[in-house]
């Protein structure tokens, strides 16, 4: 990994963020997909944990949370459908760095200063599948900008 590949995906990895962010900026805010107990699921989680739990079990079949800079919010213990990858250690031999996430606070925090701190007009428009689609879209770009600041540090 070199300085100029690590900065062109960082470059990449901001664009995906901001577009995604327009894209969620569209909708108000509909704060009842990040509430549980809604009538949007048929259990206890909000309608948010829900897409993404599913989501991320979808992606992990297909080894998306193997590779170093993947995490999952949810981490799964869904069956890979494809023979797993071997990467080459790029942390210096420091197993711990791989088993950084900080995706707990990144999801408190995206719902509590992101969505409820002006990236969207207050309200309910019903647009709730397009929401939190949205809302996925943005989390799991953050996390992997977030997570591939490893990779920046090692450089």
């Amino acid at each position: 990994m070199s300085l100029e590949s690590i900065r062109s995906t960082l470059i990449r990895q901001e664009e995906t963020i901001i577009f995604a962010i327009i894209e969620r900026a569209q909708f108000l805010t509909n704060s009842k997909i990040y509430n549980p107990h809604t009538d949007l699921t048929n259990n206890d989680e909000s309608f948010l944990f829900y897409l993404l739990k599913g989501t991320e079990n979808l992606h992990a079949s297909v080894r998306r949370y193997t590779s170093p800079e993947e995490h999952a919010f949810f981490p799964t213990t869904s069956l890979t459908t494809l023979p797993p990858l071997i990467y080459p250690e790029l942390l210096s031999g420091v197993e711990e760095a791989d088993n950084v996430n900080c995706n707990d606070i990144l999801l408190r925090e995206y719902i509590k200063r992101v969505v409820g701190g002006g990236i969207t007009d207050q309200g309910d428009d019903e647009q709730y599948g397009s929401s939190v689609l949205a809302d996925v879209a943005i989390l799991q770009a953050l996390s992997r900008r977030i997570h591939y600041g490893k990779f920046v540090a090692e450089r």
